[in-house]
Formats: C-alpha cells, structure tokens, sequence
C-alpha cells in the first residue's frame, strides 16, 4: 500500500521564514540550507549540509532527522536509521522522528518495530495523519486488513482530503473483496489528485490475488 511524503513546499516555506528571522548560528545556516534542498529533492545535497550543521553542532537532533529522511530518500536505510535514532536519543517527543523511522524499518521489511514507531507517534500526536496512513500500510503488509482500515478511517477523519489515505483504503477494500467500497474510494482519491496510473496497477495487482 502506498504512502506519502509530506509535501516539499513545507521544507521550503521553513528555510524562507527561518532566513528572514535572521541572526542564524553557522549550524542553522547549513542546516535551513538543508531543508531548501531536502524541499526541492535534493537529497544527497542536503545530507551534506546537515551534516555540516552537525559537525558544528552534533546536539542539532533536527538536522539528524531530516538527514535520516533524505538518507531513507536515496535508499541508503541503515544510515537513516542511525540519524533517527540518534534524533529520537536527543528528542523523545519529536513525533515525526519516530514516524520516519517508522517508515524507514518499514522499508527494509522490520514491520513490528515499524509499527511500535508509528504507535509512539500517534501517542506523541493524536491528530498525526500521516502516522495512521502509513501504519495502515504495515498493517495491510501484515494482512491485518480490518485494522489498516480502522487507521485510514481515523487518517480521513483527521483530513478528508488526504488522498493517499482514500488510495490506500481502496486497495483495503479491494483486498477484502468489497469492490462497490474500493471503488468509491478510488474515485475520491483520483479526484483529490492521486496518480490514476499507479492506483489502477496496484487495484488490478489485488484483484488479480484474491
């Protein structure tokens, strides 16, 4: 089951208002650089400068989690999941740390420890959206069909115009047979922006299965 990312312009917009504060320390200066180009893609250039923010300030537990995310993001899993421990040691109430480690062990096949991070998540953030989208796809990963739906319920809750969450929950249905349901969900997701192509793949896979 698919997941989603948050959205690049989140990045971008907290380097800009950072740099019109002004009077950043040189560790902050490499690490809002960081976050521009973490923003625009450019993982392997953000490593870099978070990791020169580190190196000047090895207590930054930010720059380690968003070196851990563009680690993840250039499939180097180990090294991600080194810097969000790391910021998890230095932060144990950063919720998005433990819901990007998360993600990261639920890469590399580590489900139950994966789900464990997005419990600590959710407990940290009720209103954590993405934390309940993307333990649902553990879950559906798991077979647990029943409670990836409960979660992508929440997950809509929270946000009804998620659409990852309608995608996913689609694919739930479609697993449990409910075609009527899947559908209904395809549609939302589809008018919220979702890639027509790659949730036609993912349904026509499922169905294909049962």
């Amino acid at each position: 089951m698919g997941k989603k990312s948050i959205p690049a312009i989140v990045f971008v917009l907290a380097a800009v208002l950072a740099a019109a504060c002004g009077n950043l320390s040189d560790a902050d200066e490499h690490y809002f650089a960081g976050v521009t180009a973490q923003g625009q893609g450019h993982f392997r250039t953000a490593v870099t400068r978070y990791s020169r923010a580190l190196a000047i300030d090895p207590s930054h537990a930010e720059a380690y989690r968003n070196r851990g995310v563009s680690y993840a993001n250039i499939r180097q899993y180990y090294d991600a999941i080194d810097d969000l421990d790391k910021a998890i040691s230095l932060n144990p109430a950063d919720a998005r740390a433990f819901a990007s480690r998360g993600s990261v062990l639920d890469s590399v096949g580590q489900y139950d420890n994966a789900i464990e991070d997005f419990d600590a998540a959710i407990r940290l953030d009720a209103t954590f959206t993405i934390a309940y989208a993307n333990r649902a796809s553990v879950y559906g990963e798991l077979g647990r069909t029943q409670d990836a739906i409960d979660d992508l319920n929440e997950a809509i809750r929270l946000d009804p115009q998620f659409a990852p969450a309608y995608a996913v929950r689609a694919m739930a249905f479609a697993e449990l047979g409910q075609d009527g349901e899947s559908q209904s969900d395809a549609d939302r997701a589809l008018e919220l922006g979702y890639d027509a192509e790659v949730l036609e793949e993912e349904l026509d896979k499922i169905k294909a299965e049962r």
